[in-house]
């Protein structure tokens, strides 16, 4: 998946490296939300029944969300 830039983010963390890019997204009260887009291979598999995989580099696990949405803001 690719982040998305979109019309309503404020924020953006600015990747350290070229193979760690800028990662665009909004900040609400003490969360940053950031938006994903699944590549054309990605969504094939969702849709034959595949899952999103969170992978959460700290200990203790953050309080995490994943949903779906629109990819631009109503």
């Amino acid at each position: 998946m690719r982040p998305v830039k979109r019309e309503d983010h404020n924020f953006e963390y600015l990747g350290p490296t070229d193979e760690i890019g800028d990662l665009p997204g909004r900040v609400e009260e003490d969360c940053f939300v950031s938006h994903w887009e699944p590549s054309d291979e990605e969504k094939q598999l969702i849709a034959e029944g595949g899952v999103v995989e969170l992978s959460v580099f700290a200990k203790p696990i953050p309080p995490v969300a994943v949903n779906v949405t629109t990819r631009h803001p109503e």
